[in-house]
């Protein structure tokens, strides 16, 4: 009986799981640094050594960038204090992004911000509006240099990416 209901806990887990999705990542080497990525996302032609960028389509992106200074303290809570601002306006126009506070844990600062936007959808083979969520970010490395960016990508997956943003953000190095 006992074995049977180890079984049956382990299925429910797997399902569970399996639900939730998971999000394969690709590896992105470059001259100054790596750093994993979502697989779907196309990278795109680096200009920089410095940034690298990835998109699934117009709304889906991803870019990073290495900065040669880390962003710490009241600097770091500044930053994302203006970077908040940045995302529900820009050039004082607003931006449609609804942006959270910035969150700081230990030497990594996440802002999550939301926006209804209209992408194509391959399988319909039309546009569907989707809520979609940004996370912007500034992660510190042990080197005194920090990764800034962020990833968008649809509300209905946000289980699977919030565990893929903790891989991406541990996989920063810089070289």
């Amino acid at each position: 009986m006992k074995k049977m209901l180890a079984i049956m806990a382990f299925a429910v887990m797997t399902v569970a799981a399996s639900a939730q999705g998971t999000v394969k990542m690709n590896t992105f080497d470059g001259k100054l640094f790596s750093c994993l990525y979502p697989a779907d996302y196309e990278a795109q032609e680096q200009w920089y050594d410095n940034c690298f960028n990835a998109e699934k389509n117009d709304a889906l992106m991803f870019d990073v960038t290495l900065n040669d200074q880390e962003l710490t303290g009241q600097n770091l809570k500044d930053w994302g204090e203006g970077m908040k601002g940045m995302i529900e306006r820009f050039a004082g126009e607003p931006t449609g992004w609804t942006a959270e506070n910035p969150v700081v844990k230990g030497k990594t600062l996440t802002i999550r911000a939301t926006k209804e936007e209209e992408i194509y959808d391959e399988e319909k083979e039309e546009d569907v509006k989707v809520m979609l969520v940004k996370v912007t970010f500034v992660v510190n490395t042990p080197q005194k240099k920090c990764f800034s960016g962020s990833l968008t990508f649809p509300l209905s997956e946000e289980a699977a990416y919030k565990t893929a943003l903790e891989k991406m953000f541990s996989s920063f190095k810089a070289k």
